[in-house]
């Protein structure tokens, strides 16, 4: 009962000290003063702001920049700076505003008059004071009249002589044919070697260019498709295109026979008769192409010259160029001479 006593004297302690906080408040008089106080207070302020912002100020303005007109035949090797300091005058007023607004718009520093110096065999440098900017960042800037410095107060330009280079296109390419699908042609790509060009210590290792692995699963159709290039790890190097044009000329195929006499190139005045005399040639061709094959199209022979031995390899030096061959029956004969 003690505990619950002082604590509604403790809550009504409180509520006392509130209303006497605010009982000035009930009075019309004070709150007109006070609302006077306020207003005098706010005019005070504004015109004490004025006045220290009418002042001249110097201040640093932070600004992003990009270099432009880079000499075409050099590649720049060092890191320059992307923001860059201005040390500018001007009233309060104008450099509060530059100070809450930076600027998003880089300023382009051009090197189009730069004078670069030989340092080696590929390499060129140029160190220049940034004040040599200064005219030029201050017309961009919209400081034309009040830039008075720029930070860093030096700019460093280290270049190496462009290089080219032709190199061959590696296609990665994961597939599988489908049964009874081959390939006509060899896979083909389009272009299949491309132009590469950056400083000469990075170019001369370049052997070759690969595109991106793509995995073309089980293919049972031709595929003609763009797949990209793989990008160089160092910005020293670049490529003329970024994608090329894949071939796959898959097609159905069928497999068959044809049975042909074979025919004898011997010196003249010497004939020959052949033990078997026809061979038989085992192909595939696609499915298409099946009804255009004809045995006329082909040809096979063996080659005499005095001192072979027993046998004659046959081989076939005619066929259509639409179908491969994949089997002879027999590969070599033998042979009596004919008198």
């Amino acid at each position: 009962m003690a505990e619950s006593g002082k604590k509604k004297h403790s809550v009504g302690s409180d509520s006392n000290w509130l209303k006497w906080f605010l009982k000035p408040f009930k009075d019309l008089r004070f709150r007109y003063q006070l609302y006077v106080f306020f207003i005098c207070l706010l005019i005070s302020a504004f015109i004490w702001l004025s006045i220290k912002l009418s002042k001249e100020y110097t201040t640093a303005v932070k600004h992003p920049v990009e270099y432009v007109n880079l000499p075409q035949d050099k590649v720049l090797t060092n890191d320059l700076p992307r923001e860059v300091y201005l040390k500018v005058n001007g009233r309060g007023t104008e450099l509060l505003k530059a100070r809450l607004k930076e600027p998003n718009d880089p300023l382009k520093i051009s090197l189009e008059d730069v004078q670069l110096e030989k340092q080696g065999e590929y390499k060129f440098s140029a160190q220049v004071p940034a004040v040599w900017f200064l005219s030029q960042i201050a017309r961009e800037s919209k400081y034309y009249d009040k830039l008075v410095d720029i930070t860093p107060d030096t700019l460093v330009f280290q270049f190496e002589e462009l290089k080219y280079r032709k190199v061959p296109v590696d296609a990665h390419l994961d597939y599988q044919l489908d049964h009874q699908v081959w390939l006509r042609k060899p896979m083909s790509i389009s272009p299949d070697s491309v132009v590469i060009s950056g400083i000469a210590r990075a170019v001369d290792t370049v052997n070759a260019v690969s595109s991106e692995k793509i995995n073309l699963g089980t293919v049972r159709n031709k595929i003609q498709r763009e797949i990209k290039l793989k990008e160089f790890s160092t910005r020293f190097l670049s490529l003329e295109r970024d994608s090329v044009t894949i071939k796959l000329p898959a097609e159905e195929y069928t497999e068959s026979q044809v049975t042909i006499p074979i025919q004898a190139e011997t010196p003249q005045g010497v004939n020959l008769k052949t033990f078997p005399e026809r061979v038989t040639i085992t192909y595939r061709v696609a499915l298409k192409d099946y009804e255009r094959v004809d045995a006329s199209g082909f040809r096979a022979g063996v080659s005499y010259q005095p001192g072979n031995g027993q046998f004659l390899p046959v081989e076939v030096d005619r066929k259509p160029g639409y179908v491969r061959i994949t089997e002879l029956e027999p590969k070599e004969v033998e042979y009596i001479l004919l008198q």
